[in-house]
């Protein structure tokens, strides 16, 4: 997921939403437009692809912004530092994308600029999803996972939650790392790699990282289509004899592997697709047990 800093453009505050800011102190906006989520919205799709444009400025001449920060409540946990970024510039123009969640509920996300007065401004939205699929006894979802080009982009997977985590978001982020079920290593050749934060060359050494076991399949994608019940789930890793790894070979579409979390907890990936263009990326599907 990129982060982009930008100098604000002539006539950027047309588009920009919100209003009510304290006569000093930082501003901060989100931008309006079909394509950038700025309010509460409802959705229908589970892990749907937003994207909010966020504007902040010191808005004395003598100051100068220091921090943008970017937190996610999911329901009532604790919200979760996304982005915490310090700045020593006028003004910024910030893209965050990212993908929503896969459960019912809601998430709200917070934005924050503080400038060098120590002057804070901050916006907020919602994102509430009804999904069917909650009353099932294992969780599914598809995830799509952008191919990383160095290992400092690399994206991180929440296999319980469904939730991507950029890299920013997990590199110094005690509480997120901690979420960690799987790694998506960016290699030269041979096609994509997961592996779990435990194994030797996740390249991590964050304490208690997660050891997340797979083992590689031969079932169809009928067959995984057909596992739809706890013991299911549970059945199809410890009857597989082939020996648990922390990390894949390399990945193809149509391959089943099953895994038990750090918490145990079972479950199937079925990789849907690999994609070459426009953006490289792995596409899987995921059922595991609630």
């Amino acid at each position: 997921m990129p982060i982009r800093f930008l100098f604000c453009l002539l006539g950027l505050a047309g588009l920009l939403t919100g209003c009510g800011d304290p006569a000093t102190g930082p501003r901060l906006d989100l931008v309006g437009s079909s394509r950038f989520i700025s309010a509460d919205r409802a959705l229908t799709s589970p892990a749907d692809t937003l994207t909010a444009k966020v504007y902040a400025e010191a808005r004395d001449d003598n100051q100068q912004l220091r921090r943008l920060r970017i937190t996610v409540g999911y329901n009532d946990e604790t919200p979760l530092v996304y982005l915490d970024s310090a700045l020593n510039r006028r003004d910024a123009l910030f893209l965050l994308s990212f993908g929503s969640r896969t459960t019912s509920g809601r998430e709200t996300w917070r934005f924050e600029a503080e400038d060098t007065d120590g002057q804070k401004a901050s916006r907020s939205f919602r994102v509430r999803l009804r999904n069917p699929d909650s009353t099932l006894v294992y969780h599914r979802y598809t995830v799509r996972l952008q191919a990383p080009g160095t290992p400092y982009a690399r994206p991180y997977l929440d296999l319980a939650r469904g939730l991507a985590f950029p890299s920013y978001t997990v590199r110094t982020n005690a509480e997120a790392q901690q979420a960690v079920d799987l790694i998506y290593l960016p290699l030269a050749a041979g096609g994509p790699v997961l592996a779990a934060p435990a194994d030797p060359q996740s390249g991590l050494n964050w304490p208690g990282r997660r050891r997340t076991l797979l083992r590689v399949t031969s079932l169809s994608q009928s067959a995984f289509t057909n596992t739809d019940t706890s013991e299911e789930l549970e059945a199809a890793y410890t009857s597989n004899l082939s020996s648990p790894v922390t990390r894949t070979p390399a990945l193809t579409k149509g391959a089943v592997l099953a895994f038990i979390t750090a918490d145990s907890r079972y479950g199937l990936l079925y990789v849907a697709d690999v994609l070459a263009s426009p953006v490289p990326a792995l596409v899987l599907n995921v059922r595991i047990q609630r």
